[in-house]
């Protein structure tokens, strides 16, 4: 009588351990199933973001593309007269500047101008932190920007005696990039290096 209650005792057992067993089994299959899935998932995250990488870095590239022919102007002062023929003043910013681009025959023509809205300098505290605004000429012309371009590189351009600056005119990621480029360069030629950029 003992026996068959050790038995059924340990027949009991058996049957608890095997239930358990087929337990342990399916949450090993799940936890697997559940592991596959987040594999899959980070694969299509990383396929997301690759993705995403290059559509911006199309969107740059084609903003880029589009203000291919244009030019920023900083530091023109805001007067009306100023503003009211801006497409006569980028001429004569040329005439003073340089004039061997109008003599050589360049088409200097200019499509259109606009200014951009202001912005705060939080680093002046004077009442001129306000930047004032940039004057984006875009050229008929990407030839003739490109020669204008490397004039102001050569040296300060004025405007009736009034210094400006003359730059590409980029995307804002674009000149963020190169703001953060420039800065490592710097360091690097502190440090005696010979820093530069090679296109492929």
């Amino acid at each position: 009588m003992k026996k068959t209650q050790l038995q059924k005792q340990f027949d009991q057992t058996e049957k608890e351990n095997q239930t358990l067993k087929v337990r342990i089994r399916q949450l090993e299959d799940n936890d697997l199933a559940k592991e596959q899935e987040l594999i899959k998932q980070s694969q299509k995250t990383k396929q997301l973001e690759e993705n995403i990488k290059y559509l911006t870095d199309k969107v740059i590239d084609l903003e880029n593309s589009g203000r291919r022919e244009n030019l920023r102007i900083i530091g023109l002062p805001e007067k009306p007269e100023i503003n009211n023929n801006r497409n006569i003043i980028i001429q004569d910013i040329i005439k003073e500047n340089c004039p061997e681009i109008l003599e050589q025959g360049v088409n200097t023509g200019i499509e259109r101008v606009h200014r951009t809205r202001s912005t705060l300098n939080p680093q002046k505290t004077t009442a001129r932190n306000v930047i004032a605004k940039f004057q984006i000429a875009k050229f008929q012309s990407f030839q003739a920007k490109e020669k204008i371009l490397q004039e102001a590189r050569k040296r300060q351009f004025r405007y009736k005696g009034m210094p400006i600056r003359v730059t590409q005119d980029l995307a804002i990621s674009t000149l963020n990039d190169r703001k953060a480029w420039n800065m490592i360069f710097r360091k690097a030629r502190e440090l005696g290096l010979q820093p530069r950029l090679n296109y492929q």
